[in-house]
């Protein structure tokens, strides 16, 4: 269901309803908020809260919002480290700049506590409109989004009942889709290597996605088959040496990402491993590096260009002209290649 915007006829929160709430005065909330060294870390923790519950925003901030016209939208990412996430903001940005917006960037380091703060930071900073990624947000955040009245998209995920307006393709179908692939091709036994599910709705919904498939042929993931990693190098070779090494090895691996699978790839090289005869192995490709491995690998392309392209033409539009912003669910596609094709196939029973 989604968050609903409040009437723009509710009373804006104030310092005081902070102060009244915790039962301390305005004027130690208002140094906790400017003067943060100036107040305990426990009175701090608690200021935090209270605002994040009641959807306070600071006096700097509303004269930013009262403001704007700095004709700049601003984008949380959770990482700096994966190409995906360049492109995408190498693309909106491109558009942007034809109507004369900037951006500003924010990362969450891959912590969706850390989302608030950054999307908090934005706002009184005086931007526009706000991209965000994903499709799983706090409902402090959606607030804070609803009391600032400032317009928000999501990237790289298309859900229907999404919160907010959304642009990407729908992960779980993608995953699906992939998965069925490998059944087809006589491989049952599909483990996943995935960034940590807790924290990224996107691995949660391709892992829903590949075990739909299993159910459909009445199978199931194997304990110990879904592993997750910090999308890196060190850690991705870590869990493909895992699931070599237990005691029923999976005939097929879908990974999160591209880079993910380069290693995953290594390690069975390393592990003396045919790819596809002994195991097969699949991804989601951010920035086309499935096809340099030997032999390419398939993989669902994630179309980041299209998405950072998609949003920019929908903000220009909402901030130029009061259109309104709108989800768009774009068609994923399957790239078949030779990592998951022929060979001597085994499956589990």
């Amino acid at each position: 269901m989604r968050h609903r915007v409040r009437s723009g006829e509710a009373r804006a929160t104030t310092l005081n309803d902070v102060a009244r709430l915790l039962g301390i005065s305005a004027a130690t909330v208002s140094r906790s908020l400017s003067k943060p060294d100036m107040v305990s870390a426990k009175t701090r923790a608690r200021v935090d809260e209270a605002v994040r519950k009641l959807g306070y925003i600071p006096h700097a901030a509303a004269r930013a919002l009262a403001g704007r016209g700095h004709r700049v939208v601003g984008v949380v990412i959770p990482s700096l480290r994966f190409g995906v996430f360049a492109e995408l903001v190498e693309s909106l940005q491109a558009g942007l700049d034809r109507a004369a917006f900037g951006v500003l960037l924010g990362h969450t380091g891959g912590e969706p506590d850390r989302e608030y703060e950054q999307v908090r930071a934005l706002v009184e900073r005086g931007i526009d409109a706000v991209v965000l990624t994903g499709n799983s947000h706090d409902l402090e955040v959606l607030r804070l989004l609803d009391d600032a009245g400032l317009p928000a998209i999501c990237a790289f995920d298309f859900s229907a009942d999404a919160a907010l307006p959304c642009v990407g393709f729908d992960n779980a179908d993608a995953a699906e889709n992939l998965a069925q692939h490998l059944i087809e091709n006589g491989r049952d036994g599909i483990a996943m290597i995935t960034q940590p599910v807790a924290s990224n709705d996107r691995a949660r919904k391709r892992v829903a996605g590949v075990k739909r498939a299993l159910r459909r042929i009445g199978k199931a993931m194997r304990p110990g088959h879904l592993l997750e990693c910090d999308g890196l190098l060190p850690s991705s070779r870590e869990a493909m040496r895992d699931l070599i090494a237990s005691g029923e090895p999976p005939n097929a691996v879908i990974c999160f990402s591209d880079l993910i699978a380069l290693a995953a790839a290594a390690e069975c090289r390393a592990a003396g491993l045919r790819i596809p005869d002994d195991i097969a192995i699949a991804d989601f490709s951010g920035v086309g590096l499935s096809e340099i491995n030997n032999p390419p690998l398939t993989s669902v392309p994630i179309p980041a260009k299209d998405i950072g392209r998609i949003i920019g033409e929908q903000l220009i539009a909402r901030l130029e002209e009061g259109a309104p912003l709108e989800s768009v669910r774009i068609e994923h596609a399957l790239e078949i290649r030779g990592s998951t094709l022929c060979g001597s196939l085994q499956t589990f029973a």
